[in-house]
Formats: structure tokens, C-alpha cells, sequence
């Protein structure tokens, strides 16, 4: 059995097995770029600042989770 994410795996690859999910399981935000402000705000800095000028991001955190479930894809069935 084979997975293809770009390049075709084999189940007897290792190390494209154990590089592949290195990349599934990261975080989406790494966590030095992410504070919790005193007023309970979540405090997101990317490592350059947007072409705006703009260094930092905050936002509730619901808002913050809400934004990443919507990133995810929906599990697609029936394949």
C-alpha cells in the first residue's frame, strides 16, 4: 500500500513514512509566536511582518480556534 501526498510513499519507507508525519502532526501556529496577553487575548507574531507592516495579530481565543477548525478539511467518505 502506497500513500501519495506529492510523491508516492511506500508502506516499507521509513523514512518517507516518519518525514511525513512530522509534517501531518506539527502545530499550525508554532508556539513561540503565540502569547496570552493579561486581558486574556491570544497575541500571534509571525516571523516577518505582513507586507502592511502589521507585527502582530491578536484575537480572543475562541475566535482563534474557531478560525483554525475552519482551516481543516472535512473528512471526505465513500472513497
Amino acid at each position: 500500500m502506497a500513500a501519495c501526498w506529492g510523491r508516492c510513499r511506500s508502506a516499507e519507507d521509513d523514512v518517507g513514512r516518519t518525514n511525513l508525519l512530522k509534517f501531518v502532526i506539527r502545530p499550525p501556529i508554532a508556539a513561540e509566536h503565540v502569547t496570552l496577553t493579561e486581558d486574556g487575548i491570544v497575541a500571534i507574531q509571525p516571523k516577518k511582518p505582513f507586507r502592511d507592516g502589521t507585527v502582530s495579530v491578536e484575537m480572543d481565543p475562541l475566535s482563534l480556534v474557531s478560525r483554525l477548525a475552519a482551516a481543516v478539511h472535512p473528512v471526505v467518505s465513500g472513497r
